[in-house]
């Protein structure tokens, strides 16, 4: 099966994560980048008024593969907006996909995602693999947005969630 894997990493947790799996997958890894760079105060507005910036690569580049996986975070309960071309493309030329997250999960987990996903694309993901910093933390520790927001995952942290997300997504190939 040919797997494209396109990630979006504000802080490099997403991209540690994905460039694991796409290894443990044998898939094609891109970087997905917005054409132009946008504050916070820009991403907080394209989820409040479902913008969709401009991103590099096209999302045409998907149609030569069997499998999507992106790898994303979740803001604000959102998929990322730098996705949302993707998920757009994938509405009038419909295949597989699987969305992988790191996230901060300060307000608990995203049950509304996968809903979210079907509506933007028009088909039910095959997968969402949502991991959040919160459960990473110890059970005593700070998992207030500004915390969870700050914490770096670890190489073994990577690893440990590359290996569980790789051998779910080999359920569904």
């Amino acid at each position: 099966m040919n797997i494209l894997l396109l990630t979006y990493s504000d802080t490099g947790n997403n991209g540690k994560f994905a460039a694991r799996v796409a290894e443990k997958l044998g898939a094609k890894g891109i970087t997905i980048a917005p054409k132009k760079h946008r504050p916070t105060c820009g991403l907080v507005m394209d989820l409040i008024l479902s913008r969709e910036p401009k991103v590099t690569p096209a999302p045409e580049i998907m149609r030569e593969y069997d499998l999507i996986v992106f790898c994303s975070p979740v803001w604000m309960g959102q998929v990322a907006s730098p996705l949302r071309a993707y998920l757009g493309a994938l509405r009038t030329n419909p295949k597989p996909y699987v969305l992988l997250c790191v996230s901060g999960g300060s307000g608990g987990g995203n049950p509304k995602l996968a809903e979210e996903l079907e509506r933007r694309t028009g088909k039910k993901p095959a997968l969402v693999f949502e991991q959040t910093i919160a459960d990473l933390l110890p059970a005593d520790a700070d998992k207030s947005i500004k915390a969870t927001s700050a914490y770096r995952i670890s190489d073994a942290e990577a690893e440990r969630l590359a290996t569980v997300a790789a051998r779910t997504l080999e359920t569904i190939l």
